[in-house]
């Protein structure tokens, strides 16, 4: 009994974490703009036919690639020889792509030994070489990239870790000036979040002038050894749905709108940790694939790491964290990511704790001392399911920086004993490792408050409760570090009509960002002050220049002149007496968008004017100039 909850555990994370990766597989792939798709199917003979209609049948141009049994149907599989003995198949006639979007993908199964750059789809115009080139690069099997364009733009899949004998499905999409890459239909993350990475600009995609070859370069040298199988080319972007539903069905299923998933398929269809899809691609509830995985409704089921905050020991120093379950209902495997600031702190170890004690493990993968800020760990249970709260893993780390940075769970998923998978909210994930705390005024919480005590101090050296990160002086690291401790509890936009935040100035919240810069925090505590201190600063600047009523007023002898700009302006004062005549005139030169409104920015007049002499009692008018706006206000010395 417990062998078949053991096979069907594994058989079943198997299914669910492919099925995680090819989601939706219910929207069926349309025809619109297909360019060439060549499945292999025949199975026998030279000619591999291009079952989009559109003619661009492929032929044997070099050796004798054989008919193997591919992913679906049959594959054509290359020997990789010298170019002269090389396998390869091409079209007779250029495959045009001449649109910015495109897609163009395959599965492809690599040979135990591969040239460095061995191509697996070409396509090029000449002179110069330009157009599509899908390539697996480097000798360890682990690239892959695309040219687009003028000369070479790598865009490359850097996380795939592909292995001879295993069946891979690789896409790449490009929408605008973007490109996107999907390893076994689920966006690589290796590349940027959802898969994305930027494409060099003024790169379009021109017709190609030589035939689109598979197997080799198009020039020739660079052969592939392996097995290829569901070639497709699209001129447009497809989306995310379609490439899961190719990937898991086959191009051929996937367009004529076919939804199965083969439970039985050879390991290999595995898919690796790196495949798991975001929330945004997960399967509608109501959504199930065959034989697949089926999301359940949440049961409360949360995941967090304790303790929840902790003081950074010394460098070199080890502590340990706990990834819990609250809530679990039927939990029989469960897949988490954890992410940190590798910068301030090293993986030991990530091991499985006793909420499902007999288990078979995967990962870490990466392994820790592989590790760099992202690790994905996979449970399965071996001795039945488990229920209701504990201890899913510890985590243990090593200070390589006293540094504040985040601890946090990027995913989280729990697999039931019948198939479901339900992704799980990640409660308490930060854990904030600093030497001090950004709660400077000790009222018990971190919130905008602090930032106004920290640009109170801001500048001061020596002991002071404002230095966060407690290294002698307060400046941008500390105002940064606290802003990402209140944008962590605070999600909504900062507001300038806040009573607290109004005691911020605009230049203040300038001059801390632009130091922060300069200074490349990286890590995600950093980063999160960094962006909330610039949704400080758009709530900061006015809406209108405004010049505002001198204060005090009436007075003597001086006073102070507070306005508002709200763009970059040369700005300048003058003083009127009641003839009109000027009496002084003040020139501040150029002058930032913000609040001029505290006594340290506010424009200051002594009373005296240009020969300064004392004026005398009576009605003076003082006229603010800044770019385009001009206005005029009155006040009274009373002596």
């Amino acid at each position: 009994m417990k062998m078949s909850f053991v096979k069907s555990s594994l058989v079943c994370l198997g299914v669910l974490l492919a099925s995680l990766a090819f989601t939706n597989i219910s929207h069926s792939v349309s025809s619109d703009a297909v360019i060439a798709v060549w499945t292999f199917d025949e199975g026998d003979g030279d000619t591999v036919a291009d079952s989009s209609g559109n003619g661009n049948d492929a032929s044997v141009g070099s050796g004798a690639p054989q008919w193997v049994d591919g992913k679906f149907g049959s594959a054509m599989q290359f020997n990789g020889g010298d170019a002269e003995d090389g396998d390869w198949i091409e079209t007779a006639a250029p495959v045009v792509v001449d649109t910015v979007d495109f897609s163009i993908g395959c599965y492809v199964n690599p040979g135990d030994t591969q040239k460095p750059w061995a191509n697996i789809l070409s396509s090029h115009q000449e002179p110069p070489r330009r157009g599509i080139v899908f390539t697996q690069i480097a000798d360890n099997l682990n690239l892959f990239g695309i040219t687009i364009g003028t000369g070479t733009k790598w865009i490359g899949n850097g996380n795939a870790q592909l292995a001879a004998g295993v069946w891979n499905h690789m896409t790449f999409v490009r929408k605008g000036d973007k490109g996107y890459w999907y390893f076994n239909g689920a966006p690589d993350e290796f590349v940027g979040p959802g898969g994305e990475a930027q494409l060099a600009s003024g790169d379009p995609v021109v017709a190609a002038t030589s035939p689109f070859r598979i197997g080799n370069w198009i020039l020739g040298g660079r052969e592939f050894n392996g097995i290829v199988d569901d070639v497709f080319i699209f001129e447009r972007a497809l989306s995310a749905e379609e490439v899961a539903n190719i990937a898991a069905n086959g191009i051929a299923a996937a367009m004529a709108g076919g939804t199965s998933v083969d439970a039985s398929a050879d390991d290999d269809t595995s898919v690796d940790d790196d495949t798991i899809a975001d929330d945004d691609t997960t399967a509608d509830d109501d959504t199930t694939a065959d034989d697949g995985a089926t999301e359940v409704p949440s049961s409360g089921t949360v995941v967090s790491i304790s303790p929840a905050t902790i003081q950074s020991p010394q460098v070199g120093a080890q502590f340990d964290v706990s990834i819990d379950i609250a809530h679990g209902v039927n939990v029989a495997s469960y897949v988490f990511r954890l992410t940190y600031d590798s910068n301030a702190l090293s993986l030991v170890g990530l091991a499985n704790a006793d909420y499902l004690p007999t288990s078979y493990v995967l990962g870490p993968n990466p392994a820790p001392a592989e590790a760099q800020g992202q690790v994905t760990f996979t449970v399965v249970s071996v001795g039945g399911p488990s229920d209701g709260d504990g201890a899913l893993a510890t985590a243990r780390f090593e200070v390589v920086k006293v540094a504040s940075s985040t601890i946090s769970i990027e995913k989280a998923w729990v697999f039931d004993s019948v198939g479901g998978v339900m992704t799980v909210p990640v409660n308490g994930s930060d854990i904030f490792h600093s030497a001090a705390t950004a709660d400077v005024n000790g009222d018990g919480v971190v919130d905008i408050a602090d930032l106004v005590v920290i640009a109170r101090n801001y500048g001061q050296t020596g002991a002071n409760v404002a230095d966060v990160n407690r290294d002698g002086v307060v400046d941008a690291q500390d105002f940064v570090l606290a802003a990402g401790a209140v944008g962590a509890l605070d999600a909504a936009a900062p507001s300038a009509q806040n009573q607290v935040s109004a005691q911020l100035s605009a230049q203040g919240v300038r001059r801390a960002l632009t130091e922060a810069r300069t200074l490349n925090l990286a890590d995600p505590v950093a980063q999160r002050g960094i962006l909330y201190l610039e949704r400080l600063l758009v709530a900061l600047i006015p809406k209108e220049t405004a010049l505002l009523a001198n204060y005090p007023n009436p007075f003597n002898p001086e006073t102070w002149i507070p306005y508002r700009l709200a763009e970059d302006a040369s700005v300048t004062l003058t003083i009127y007496d009641t003839s009109g005549q000027a009496v002084h005139r003040l020139d501040l030169g150029h002058r930032l968008a913000g609040d001029y409104e505290r006594q340290s920015n506010a424009i200051y007049w002594d009373g005296r004017n240009e020969r300064g002499e004392r004026v005398g009692s009576g009605v003076y008018f003082y006229q603010l100039s800044a770019g385009d706006y001009s206005a005029t206000r009155k006040m009274v010395i009373l002596k």
